[in-house]
């Protein structure tokens, strides 16, 4: 057993510090790299592609939302960017060791010294050890991989039926965090976009997608990402859509490419 370990770790060493990858396509060359992050006793490693030339940031932050990055690999040729995929064993929480304690959280809740607190409390224990090297991790993320980024489009998957845009529409349980909701009744409520910008919400809710706009003052402060951006003013977009789905959220993706394409958003 310890043999299989030391190969694993072996393993995961070479690969987090290995030389970029080209790929050829039809029209763009894709790059492909990997990034590591020591957290704790933990090894994080962040999978990335670039396509052509564009500031756009395509995240996933979770794991275990594979559709997400199913779509967004499919037509890596025909957008223009990076694809930021988080590796961390496949689950949608991250999970470290100080000693002997063991610490979780959700990564899309660390943006915040509020949402640390909470989800360390959630999920495992808050202490401000544990505290500070979340921080360093969230820190990583935005001032690091997330630094040269123009717009960051978050990629994230739900379940039917458990989150939806009917979510935030009057009555839901995060309407209080919307300042405006376009919801089409033709389309499955369970795909999505989230903005922090008013001209986001325009050209996409014309484009008859489901879309809501993040009331940035008054929104929860639950460490998110939407909230990060929307405080510091950074442009994002977070296509959302339910697992399984994944020709619609290629579709979504290339939606905003051509938003974002056809005129800059101010």
């Amino acid at each position: 057993m310890k043999r299989s370990f030391v190969f694993i770790f072996f393993f995961v060493l070479i690969f987090s510090c290995k030389e970029n990858t080209n790929i050829k396509n039809d029209n763009n060359q894709i790059i492909e790299n990997a990034l590591s992050f020591k957290l704790g006793d933990s090894l994080i490693i962040f999978k990335i592609y670039s396509s052509g030339t564009g500031n756009i940031i395509y995240f996933n932050l979770h794991d275990d939302e594979n559709t997400a990055v199913e779509a967004a690999e499919n037509i890596l040729n025909k957008i223009t960017g990076k694809l930021i995929e988080i590796k961390a064993s496949g689950e949608r929480l991250i999970s470290f060791n100080i000693d002997t304690s063991v610490y979780k959280f959700d990564p899309n809740r660390i943006f915040t010294p509020a949402g640390r607190k909470a989800t360390l409390e959630r999920y495992s224990k808050y202490t401000q050890q544990a505290d500070s090297v979340v921080e360093k991790f969230a820190l990583y993320i935005t001032d690091t991989l997330l630094q040269n980024a123009g717009i960051i489009v978050a990629l994230h998957n739900n379940t039917a039926d458990n989150y939806s845009i009917l979510s935030y529409a009057q009555g839901g349980k995060y309407a209080s965090d919307a300042a405006q909701v376009h919801i089409n009744p033709q389309l499955d409520p369970d795909n999505f976009f989230y903005v922090t910008q008013d001209d986001f919400y325009e050209k996409i809710s014309k484009k008859g997608y489901n879309v809501l706009l993040q009331d940035n003052s008054k929104v929860t402060d639950d460490g998110s990402l939407s909230v990060y951006c929307g405080t510091k003013g950074i442009k994002y977009i977070n296509i959302e859509a339910q697992k399984g789905h994944t020709q619609q959220q290629k579709a979504m993706i290339l939606a905003i490419q051509d938003i974002i394409s056809t005129k800059t958003v101010d």
